[in-house]
This record gives C-alpha cells, structure tokens and sequence, in this order.
C-alpha cells in the first residue's frame, strides 16, 4: 500500500513593522512629530468606530423592498415549479406533445423574464442619455 504525500500548509508571512523615532538621522524631522509604534497603535484604534447616519426612508422604502422580495420570491418560485407544471401538461393538456417540446414553455419563460428585465435597463438608460 502506498503511503500517502505529506500536505504542507503554506501560511502567509506576517509582517510586522515597527516605527521608531529617527528624528536623529533626518535633520527635516522633528522628534515631536515622529511616529512611534504607540501612537500608530492609538490612532487605529480610534478609527475603528464609525458614525454614519443614514436616512430613514420611511414607509415607502419600507413597502419598496417588501414589493421587491414578494415579486422575486414568487417569480422564481413560479419558475423552478416548472417540472411540476410540466408534468400535468405531459399528462393531461400536452399528452400528444413530446416532453423536450414542452419544456420550451418553461424555457421561453425564464429568458423572457430576465431578457425583460435587461431590455427595461436598456431603454431607461437610452433615454436617460
């Protein structure tokens, strides 16, 4: 039985800097305003918090995304049910139509559903310009 390779685990190098005062060899470089491994430390930490505000749109931004999620949510549920759709029209409506035939309704019916959407952007933007 052969024995198995060894794995290596290649881990990134860390990179530590650490700043120092060399007020002493640039004469251009005033010690008080040297950075040290301290201050850059503080100035990080203090950095860290943000404070964005942003406006509340209210109800109407509100009902936008729950229109938004309902409209998708049913879309593609529509449109991954379609085996199922397929399946009663073989049996019942379709039975004299071949399967791969039917299974154009379902195809046809995703590319018109994201072709709409991209023509929609299209003519937006024709007209924006």
């Amino acid at each position: 039985m052969a024995e198995p390779k060894e794995k290596y685990i290649t881990t990134p190098p860390i990179i530590c800097i650490e700043l120092e005062d060399d007020s002493s060899m640039d004469p251009h470089f005033a010690s008080e305003d040297a950075p040290t491994a301290l201050s850059v430390e503080s100035d990080l930490s203090q950095s860290t918090t943000s404070t964005h505000e942003y406006p509340d749109g209210g109800m109407k931004a509100k009902m936008t995304v729950l229109g938004a999620f309902l409209a998708l949510f049913f879309t593609f549920g529509q449109m991954n049910a379609f085996g199922t759709f397929q399946a009663w029209y073989a049996s019942h409506q379709l039975e004299h139509v071949p399967a791969s035939t039917i299974s154009w309704i379902g195809s046809l019916q995703l590319w018109v559903f994201f072709f709409s959407v991209s023509a929609n952007q299209s003519v937006i933007l024709f007209f924006t310009y």
